[in-house]
């Protein structure tokens, strides 16, 4: 079994203000990413991800913009679902190469009208949490290893970081790729410190949820079983 290693042996690893300073950055951070989400149009991207978000879930397929997993888009869509956005699906082709998601994202667009801005509004603000929750769990990780100070360095690196202020409120699986992938490491150091079965179960589902939003992590097969045998 792996030990843990030791906490950062300073006077900040008790230190409760670290753990108010994080809270109020998670804070500012969400609200930029809420100001962006409202303010900037929708990126080229976008504009295929959100309808494709909406078939998986209305039309239970995932042919859309299938080259990336579908988590984080189906996220984003699920609060605009509530808004009874209207929805062309007669664009969709299913042929083995055929990225028809942009054309159907086009209708999608002439199909609401100026509301859509709204509506890509809303889905963003769902991807929010995902880069707030990321960097409170850099706090977490980087406290059990360094400390809190630790932590307040790790939290402040991810959320001053300009690819999460820029990248975070979009329907894109970069950072919520990002988020989910960083979780799925945490618990996966959590089980090399104490490889018991219900901390490889919550690995394993971890995984799956970074798997689900960004297909670059498969690297984790390869990778995992890597470090697990040369701390072994």
């Amino acid at each position: 079994m792996i030990a843990a290693p030791n906490r950062w042996p300073g006077p900040m690893a008790g230190s409760r203000w670290p753990i108010a300073v994080v809270l109020a950055m998670s804070v500012v951070h969400g609200s930029l990413l809420a100001w962006e989400s409202w303010h900037d149009a929708p990126m080229w991207d976008e504009v295929a991800h959100l309808p494709a978000g909406l078939s998986h879930w209305q039309l239970g397929r995932f042919d859309l913009y299938r080259v990336n997993p579908p988590l984080v888009r189906m996220l984003a869509a699920a609060p605009v679902l509530m808004a009874s956005p209207s929805t062309d699906w007669s664009a969709v082709q299913i042929s083995p190469g055929n990225r028809s998601e942009f054309e159907v994202g086009r209708r999608f667009v002439t199909a609401n009208g100026p509301r859509v801005f709204r509506l890509f509004a809303v889905a963003r603000f769902a991807c929010i949490p995902l880069s707030v929750g990321a960097g409170l769990l850099c706090f977490v990780w980087a406290s059990e290893l360094y400390g809190r100070f630790g932590g307040l360095i790790a939290a402040t690196l991810w959320y001053c970081c300009p690819n999460a202020l820029g990248y975070g409120h979009l329907i894109t699986p970069d950072v919520g790729g990002a988020a989910f992938g960083l979780l799925a490491s945490y618990c996966f150091w959590r089980w090399l410190s104490k490889p018991t079965f219900p901390r490889s179960a919550v690995a394993g589902a971890a995984l799956s949820l970074a798997l689900l939003a960004k297909s670059t992590w498969i690297i984790a097969f390869a990778l995992w079983p890597c470090i697990w045998l040369g701390l072994t």
